[in-house]
């Protein structure tokens, strides 16, 4: 008997501790507030929607609609990286555009693509970059980075799905093809494409003129 209450006391106090750590874990997510109810959070191995912080533990709605229940313990011991509360969101990428590609012509999509982020109205100018960075497998590259001044997930795919429309109008328009993935070595001669730049470039500034009349 006295063996069974020594176990059932131990069981009873290691409860309560975790119960305990619980609790503290609660009242230091409500006093640091490192997030807050809607918030896109990160925390350890879990992620998701923050739903609802009880004294007991923190839900979280996951990207496949589960719902995750994290004790409020772990949650204060974790390093939470608060996607919710970004002032800004970054878009990366790399336009891979044909070998064929005359460097004229790659002046001037480059161009054309910082003009498209300078007019666009989500896009942060001042950190915004576009280059030819790097001589790919089976293209060129051409670095692209800016920022979307955005809310939320839903205006930033909306965001970057007409940005992503407008680049491949502005490469159909200069007849720049992006190139498709390859590793077939060929040995013989290619030749360049004709170009009539002084069409082409008319066409950019048309492409730009109307551009900028429908973003304003």
């Amino acid at each position: 008997m006295l063996a069974g209450v020594s176990i059932g006391g131990l069981a009873i106090a290691l409860a309560a501790q975790d119960s305990v750590k619980n609790l503290i874990g609660a009242l230091m997510i409500f006093i640091d507030r490192p997030f807050d109810v809607g918030d896109y959070i990160i925390a350890g191995s879990v992620q998701g929607v923050v739903q609802e912080v009880g004294f007991r533990s923190t839900k979280l709605l996951a990207s496949d609609t589960s719902m995750i229940s994290v004790p409020n313990g772990k949650v204060a011991d974790e390093v939470i990286n608060n996607l919710g509360r970004r002032v800004y969101r970054r878009y990366r990428t790399q336009l891979g555009i044909d070998y064929t590609t005359s460097p004229e012509l790659i002046d001037m999509f480059v161009e054309g693509v910082e003009e498209i982020l300078r007019v666009h109205p989500h896009t942060l100018d001042e950190k915004t970059e576009v280059h030819l960075s790097n001589f790919g497998v089976s293209s060129l590259e051409v670095f692209l980075q800016t920022f979307f001044v955005v809310d939320n997930w839903t205006d930033e795919l909306r965001t970057k799905h007409k940005l992503m429309l407008d680049i491949i109008q502005l490469a159909r328009i200069l007849q720049i093809d992006f190139a498709l993935p390859s590793r077939n070595v060929k040995m013989h001669h290619v030749e360049e494409k004709e170009i009539d730049l002084e069409n082409i470039k008319k066409s950019k500034e048309e492409f730009f003129s109307n551009y900028n009349k429908e973003v304003v």
